[in-house]
């Protein structure tokens, strides 16, 4: 398996638990959330490391969109999917004062959005 296909796996897995923890009959949306977009920071450094670019430690997905659209601008029409997947990098996560109460809706719209994402780059990278 090539080191892009390893980080598109990765992606998968997260989605995977996104989405068992959306369809359970008690959904924990702090970690659906948290999961979606780990899925698609994964998704979009396997399309970095399948052009060969050097991987930066960065949860910012919307910088990582931008490393992406240097490469491809057809990137930048996931931008708004980006936008409103990155904060669940960290701000679901811990009960401090920069937690979101997420709801139900909010927590199918993630999914969705890292789903967008995901294929997206699976369909660049095959």
């Amino acid at each position: 398996m090539l080191e892009h296909e390893h980080w598109i796996q990765f992606a998968k897995t997260d989605l995977r638990v996104a989405m068992i923890l959306l369809h359970s009959d008690e959904p924990t949306i702090g970690p659906i959330l948290y999961h979606s977009q780990q899925c698609a920071e994964k998704a979009l450094k396997a399309f970095l490391v399948y052009k060969e670019q050097d991987l930066v430690k960065i949860h910012d997905l919307s910088q990582l969109l931008k490393l992406c659209s240097k490469i491809d601008s057809t990137f930048l029409e996931l931008r708004p999917n980006a936008i409103e997947l990155t904060p669940y990098a960290h701000k679901t996560r811990y009960p401090d004062s920069c937690y979101i109460m997420p709801d139900l809706s909010i927590a199918h719209d993630a999914v969705e959005q890292a789903e967008t994402i995901l294929a997206f780059v699976e369909n660049k990278t095959s």
